[in-house]
Parts: C-alpha cells; sequence; structure tokens
C-alpha cells in the first residue's frame, strides 16, 4: 500500500475571510494536531494546516500499521469530531504560544535557509485556499470557546486517496494532489555562503535556536539514514510542543554527497533556559528498539510509494530498489555515529558541510 493510499485528510470547513475567526481556526488546528496524536501514537503521524477556507488534518499511517487502518482512523475521527465538547483554556494558550512562533518563523527565511529547495515547493501546494499570514494577537480564550461552540454542527470533510470508505463519507471534490510538485533536478549548489548572524535571533521576548551537523560524502545507504535520524528527532521534539514551543526539523540538505541536518525550535526568554534542558536531554538518549522499528516501517512504505519515481530525480536511482533490512547493521551504525555527533553540537550553531 502506498503513502498516499495511507493518508486521509479531515477537513472542517472554516470559509472565513475575518481575521478573527481564520485566527481562531488556526488555533483550533493546533490542538486537534495534539489531540489527535495523542490518540493514535505510534500507529500514524498527524499534521495540519489553516487557510482561510479550510482547517486541514493529514493522518498518515505506518505502513507496518496498514492492517489497523480502519480502527486508527476511526479513533482520529472520533477526536475530531469531540471538539464540539470544549476545550481548556491551557490548550488554548499553549497553542496561541506556538502560532505566534510559527508565524515568526515564516516571517524570516530561516527555514527557508536550511531546507532542500524541491521540499520549500512542498509549503506553497496546499490548493484549498489561501494560508495564514498574519493573525491578530488580541483574541481571548472566551472568544475562541465561543468560536469552537458555533462549529460544531458546521458539516466536515475527509479527503481519502481511495473509494473505501464511499459508503460513509463525502469525497472532496478538490484534490489535495491538483497542484503538481515541481522537481529541480539541476538546483544550484545548496551549501551557498549564508549570514549565521539568525541563527540565534531575538524577536521581542522570542527566541529562535537552531543547530545542525553536517557530514560530507555520503552513500545511497547512508540516506536511508538521514530519514531515521531526521524521524526520531522529530518524534522526540514534540516534547518541546507540549511546553508551548514551535519545533521543526529541516528536511536534510543534499546536494554532491554533501548533507545537514538541521533542528530548530523556539520560545521567550522565560521558556529558552528549560527548552534547552529538554533538547539536552534527549540528545543523550540511546536509540530504542521502538524508535528504530518505527522509522523502519516508515521506509518500508516509502519503498512501496508512488512517489518513488519523484524521489529518484533528487537522490540515487538505487537507493530505492534495496531492501532496508540487508543494511539494518551499517544503518544502526550510522544513527549512533550521527547521534553522537548531534551530541556534540550545541543550539544556536549551524555546522555547514563545505567539501
Amino acid at each position: 500500500m502506498s503513502n498516499r493510499e495511507n493518508t486521509v485528510k479531515f477537513a472542517l470547513r472554516v470559509g472565513s475571510r475575518d481575521d478573527y475567526a481564520i485566527g481562531s481556526a488556526h488555533t483550533l488546528e493546533h490542538i486537534l494536531v495534539k489531540r489527535v496524536q495523542a490518540i493514535v501514537k505510534n500507529d500514524a503521524t498527524v499534521t495540519g494546516y489553516t487557510t482561510h477556507d479550510m482547517l486541514i488534518l493529514s493522518i498518515t499511517i505506518f505502513a507496518s500499521n496498514s492492517h489497523n487502518r480502519r480502527i486508527v482512523l476511526s479513533d482520529a475521527l472520533s477526536t475530531f469530531l469531540e471538539i464540539g465538547n470544549g476545550v481548556e483554556e491551557s490548550e488554548f494558550l499553549t497553542a496561541r504560544q506556538q502560532i505566534t512562533q510559527e508565524l515568526t518563523f515564516d516571517a524570516t527565511d530561516i527555514r527557508k535557509t536550511l531546507t532542500h529547495t524541491s521540499v520549500q515547493s512542498l509549503w506553497s501546494r496546499n490548493s484549498l485556499g489561501r494560508p495564514i499570514d498574519d493573525l491578530s494577537s488580541k483574541i481571548q480564550f472566551p472568544e475562541f470557546r465561543l468560536f469552537v461552540n458555533n462549529i460544531r454542527n458546521i458539516k466536515f470533510s475527509i479527503v481519502a486517496s481511495d473509494t473505501y470508505y464511499d459508503d460513509f463519507i463525502e469525497i472532496l471534490t478538490v484534490s489535495p494532489n491538483e497542484v503538481p510538485v515541481e522537481i529541480l533536478v539541476d538546483n544550484p549548489c545548496v551549501y551557498e555562503p549564508v549570514d549565521l548572524h539568525y541563527t540565534r535571533k531575538e524577536l521581542g521576548s522570542l527566541i529562535i535556536k537552531a543547530w545542525g551537523v553536517g557530514i560530507p560524502k555520503i552513500t545511497a545507504n547512508d540516506i536511508l539514514t538521514v530519514g531515521v535520524v531526521t524521524g526520531i528527532w522529530n518524534t522526540r521534539l514534540q516534547k518541546l510542543k507540549e511546553l508551548g514551543s514551535y519545533v521543526t526539523v529541516c528536511f536534510p540538505r543534499i546536494h554532491r554527497g554533501e548533507h545537514s541536518i538541521n533542528i530548530i525550535y523556539s520560545g521567550d526568554a522565560s521558556l529558552i533556559e528549560k527548552l534547552d534542558t529538554v533538547v539536552s536531554d534527549i540528545q543523550r538518549e540511546a536509540v530504542s528498539s521502538e524508535e528504530f522499528e518505527v522509522m523502519k516501517s516508515v521506509f518500508t512504505g516509502l519503498q512501496q510509494s508512488t512517489a518513488v519515481d519523484e524521489l529518484k530525480t533528487i537522490f540515487w536511482s538505487d537507493i530505492f530498489e534495496q531492501d532496508i533490512t540487508a543494511s539494518i547493521e551499517r544503518i544502526v551504525s550510522n544513527i549512533h555515529t550521527w547521534m553522537n555527533e548531534l551530541n556534540n553540537k550545541k543550539p544556536g550553531t549551524i555546522v555547514w558541510s563545505s567539501s
């Protein structure tokens, strides 16, 4: 089963151009993502985005759990529908903190600088409406609670890649795959000179921190390691979101055998020290067998994905012809080596591979 077939999108029709309403919808998106991820746990990944037309939650079930697809989606759907029962003020405040940071990230060029050019095009891939680029900070919890109460009866839709659920859901007429992703095979070198003064950037009381590691001369097998390590870090760093931080793991920049993994997180001055401590603790954690098995299932599914042809144009054509289990020992060795490399770096420092 391909990744596309394993992905289902839940959509709330917000349908407003009003800053208050769209700001509330964006806040609700963050709350829903957190709630649904807590329910599906390691069976799937949950992401979301909000436009002036829709609030979207995307749930991708790992290949190893595809046999439980209906159960996972049923649990997710139940959580999605229960939002009408109310929200806690603590959820609201945490979401608002994250959104302020998210919009600040978008207003700077830090993430674009650290992300592979071909992946940047995914950010504007959404064909369901204009994305959020501004947000009033004046929304208060009573207003937000009223917004949630008002939408409990709004009709929702599910976007699916197959017709398995046609008997009890409505399929949106606008496909999330309508807009093609432009794959830029002849990208210029991604390691152009970079001004790093913004790797620790104070914007009011907000501090953005970033760090990464670059290791040259990677092989086809190492690409799998990049993916596994990135996935492990991305899962671990969700702990920061619970504290109100906005965090992202930038997709590895790859060109001519060079790569880097870059991790960015942010918080206000009162929170950043605690975030640093959590990140430091995460760095010292050994890779567990459960973490590795979860990420291995992701790449097993990726090998079967319909997107393989596109990915081959970016990386090496033979990478997806391999049996991942045949390279287990090498990958495990690389994971520990690369995690140790990350352990030796301090947030606020970007290390680039230049040879």
